[in-house]
């Protein structure tokens, strides 16, 4: 099995793309194209916010951080996924949590819009 290491540029910034047995997508290959492939390359089961306001998050940091390294390149990959958690936070009264409920909203809240 042969190793192909090919440039890849994605919001401005350079980085190496690592592809055994596989092409690397050619430079020329469109956001959107680049985009579907990492995605495919990022998996992971998302919890729906029936099993807690915080599930879809907490399966993106179970599945994108490891010993204390986050993959930001998948996070990206999953942004709808972080927009969508954002958003159900953002119609949350945090008002009507108890203070431990309403604190881990706020960490929360802040943790997911800084790594968007």
């Amino acid at each position: 099995m042969s190793a192909r290491i090919a440039p890849a540029a994605r919001a401005g910034s350079a980085r190496l793309v690592l592809a055994l047995g596989v092409s690397a997508l050619p430079a020329a290959a469109s956001l959107h194209a680049q985009a579907a492939w990492e995605a495919a390359s990022c998996r992971v089961a998302l919890g729906h916010p029936s099993a807690g306001l915080h599930a879809p998050f907490d399966a993106l940091l179970r599945g994108f951080v490891r010993d204390g390294t986050v993959d930001y390149r998948c996070f990206q990959a999953h942004e709808a996924a972080l927009d969508g958690y954002l958003a159900t936070l953002a119609r949350t009264d945090a008002g009507t949590m108890s203070r431990d409920a309403a604190l881990a909203l706020w960490i929360n809240a802040y943790s997911a819009f800084t790594i968007n």
